[in-house]
């Protein structure tokens, strides 16, 4: 969300924003982003489903891999915003 609203662009809240603003990874961060937009997508199909459908589809890899990719995230974001928009990153990050 950080990319897109960097970006100019705002998502109300309750028409989709968290989907949004993984599909639009590809377009804030880059092409390369496109692979784990999907990823990011996958699994939150499988939060829905394990919060609402059933328990256990998730494992404990599938879990640290979604954990691997957003701490890359972050970190691909940060270096992101400090070379596109330099004056909207917190002091000390």
């Amino acid at each position: 969300m950080i990319a897109l609203r960097a970006c100019g662009y705002r998502v109300p809240k309750g028409s989709g924003h968290h989907k949004r603003g993984i599909d639009s990874l590809r377009y804030t961060l880059g092409s390369h982003w496109a692979q784990t937009a999907d990823h990011l997508e996958r699994c939150t199909r499988l939060r829905s489903q394990g919060m609402y459908e059933r328990i256990g589809i998730v494992s404990d890899q599938d879990a640290q891999d979604l954990i691997d990719s957003t701490r890359q995230l972050r970190t691909d974001v940060i270096k992101w915003l400090k070379n596109q928009h330099a004056k909207l990153v917190p002091p000390g990050i």
